[in-house]
């Protein structure tokens, strides 16, 4: 693509001219009569600004109007491409602008004005490089490539550009790597701080260490002293032994309980006989008072008895009452034996009840002697056994000292653990961060070779003497030696040299404009102006460039190609 007219209205005058069909549009002329104005120009049509304006719109225009004011005090510059196709700018003399500029890619932009690329610091030359670099992958697929998988905080994954992620990423397992150490040294000292802890309170249990769990042992003493107290709570005392006396024999207490039988039945007897008696002397005595009134008051009979019955009847009458009296008496009698024998009965029985009593009192006294004197041997072996077992206090204190060295153990462990981890953690993100690094500089070199590189060969065919070299930062310059010759130091002729480089190195690039424009030829020896248009010849040859403006002071130096360049004097253009 080739600019085929070039019109303008631009610094107190207006001009036309239609450029040739070479591979170089040559202008030359002294200050002052519009080679500037030819470049100014096609940055206003192609790009509807120039490189160089205020920040502002209204600013711009301003400096424009004061800067740029052509005839009429208007800014007019019109471009006509080799398809027909146009692009204006006007800003009129109220300061209102109007572009048609065109839609140009960020190379074709970065073409128009290369002299941007040395005017920045060394990290926005890398953006610029990296705005420019072909075949640069996606963030994404570096992104994929780096983490396999692995979580990445989103300030990073926002990140535009592949280098300003790798940036970041490595940004991020910096810091990550810092809170990490700084997490390992503080669990770190926190793991000294316990094993130091666990030695202290090993030389404090000392010898006092115990086959067994401590808290068993507690339990078990304490189990023993409540059986002992349960022990020692209970009737100890021995009873005594009841001396046994013979008690009566079966054949003493059948003869007593016959004795008490035989009175009992002889006390029967006499009361059924005195009754007998008292029966017989009742029917004598109405006989003998019959007898006496001599009828009967019931029925009037004559009850009078002859002397002789009545004499026998006394007598029958005395006879029965001396029975009556001799029964009598020995009924009197039979009370006290009886009581006598049956207090003899009794005693009998006492006695057998007695030695019953005490003959079960001694057995008992002895089952109780067997069961004390085995509480008693219990209680003794007790006592042996809580004597040797230790005190409670001192078991605690054991089971203390094991508790918190178990503790201080554990927490060891978990220490341990997490410094484990975070080793693995700063050993991974180490890693991610080499391969972030190499990543960058391998993206870095092959960004730098591929827009450095082909320009800095085409300025070396021309300037033998010309070095470019630019790092990974962005910092531009070359080495002699061991010496590193900063870009803020180069001179004039260097300075040329490296814009005249990154041009053809961008317009290599570009699938669109391919358009160098040379400001600084001037600034060559003769025959290094004769090598730069024969290189712009080559580089059209081999269609790296579609067309070269170039401006100077002075006039062309000869070529022996006739079709290589087209010599304009500003100063003929109407």
């Amino acid at each position: 693509m080739k600019i085929k007219s070039i019109s303008g209205n631009l610094k107190g005058r207006e001009f036309a001219f239609d450029l040739d069909d070479l591979p170089v549009q040559f202008f030359y002329g002294e200050n002052g009569v519009g080679k500037t104005s030819i470049a100014v120009a096609i940055n206003l049509a192609l790009r509807g600004y120039e490189p160089t304006v205020a920040k502002s719109k209204a600013a711009a225009n301003d400096n424009r109007h004061r800067r740029l004011s052509g005839v009429g005090g208007v800014v007019e510059a019109l471009v006509t491409m080799d398809d027909d196709s146009k692009f204006h700018y006007l800003l009129d003399g109220k300061g209102k602008s109007h572009s048609t500029a065109r839609d140009l890619t960020d190379l074709e932009t970065r073409l128009l004005d290369p002299a941007a690329f040395f005017d920045v610091g060394p990290s926005d030359r890398m953006k610029y490089i990296l705005s420019v670099a072909p075949n640069l992958p996606p963030v994404e697929e570096v992104r994929d490539r780096l983490l396999r998988g692995t979580g990445i905080p989103n300030e990073v994954r926002e990140a535009e550009t592949v280098i300003d992620y790798l940036d970041a990423f490595m940004k991020v397992q910096r810091g990550e790597i810092r809170v990490k150490k700084a997490e390992l040294a503080k669990a770190t000292g926190a793991l000294e701080e316990c094993e130091a802890t666990i030695q202290e309170l090993d030389a404090e249990l000392g010898d006092r260490r115990v086959d067994g769990d401590p808290s068993k042992m507690i339990e078990m003493r304490s189990k023993m002293e409540g059986q002992l107290e349960a022990l020692k709570s209970e009737d100890l005392t021995i009873p005594d032994l009841v001396t046994l006396e013979e008690p009566p024999s079966e054949a003493e207490l059948e003869e007593a309980s016959i004795a008490v039988g035989a009175l009992e039945g002889n006390k029967e007897h006499l009361a059924d006989r005195r009754g007998e008696l008292r029966g017989k002397i009742e029917k004598f005595k109405e006989k003998l008072e019959l007898a006496e009134r001599g009828t009967c008051p019931t029925c009037g009979a004559v009850t009078e008895l002859p002397d002789e019955e009545r004499d026998e009847l006394e007598s029958l009458l005395n006879e029965v009452h001396e029975d009556m009296r001799d029964a009598t008496a020995r009924s009197n009698e039979i009370p006290a034996k009886l009581r006598d024998a049956r207090d003899e009965l009794a005693s009998l029985k006492d006695k057998v009840s007695a030695y019953s009593r005490n003959l079960e009192h001694n057995k008992r006294a002895e089952k109780k002697k067997e069961v004390v004197l085995e509480r008693l041997e219990k209680i003794k072996g007790l006592e042996k056994g809580l004597e040797e077992l230790g005190s409670v206090a001192e078991y605690r204190e054991i089971d203390r000292l094991n508790t918190r060295i178990g503790s201080e153990e554990d927490r060891a462990k978990e220490i341990r653990s997490e410094i484990e981890l975070l080793e693995k953690t700063i050993e991974e993100r180490t890693e991610l961060g080499k391969a972030a690094k190499a990543e960058r500089e391998a993206l870095m070199k092959g960004a730098l070779e591929s827009v450095i590189a082909p320009g800095a060969e085409s300025a070396a065919n021309v300037f033998p003497w010309f070095k470019i070299e630019i790092d990974e930062k962005g910092n531009l310059g070359y080495f002699v030696e061991k010496d590193w010759i900063a870009f803020e130091t180069w001179s004039g002729s260097e300075l040329a040299a490296a814009y005249m480089a990154l041009a053809v190195s961008i317009a290599s690039l570009s699938d669109g404009l391919k358009l160098i424009v040379i400001d600084e030829f001037a600034r060559f020896s003769p025959k290094a102006q004769i090598r730069l248009l024969q290189e712009l010849g080559d580089l059209y040859a081999d269609e790296r460039i579609d067309q070269a403006i170039v401006l100077s002071p002075s006039d062309c130096p000869n070529v022996e190609d006739d079709d290589l360049v087209d010599v304009v004097d500003p100063r003929e253009l109407t």
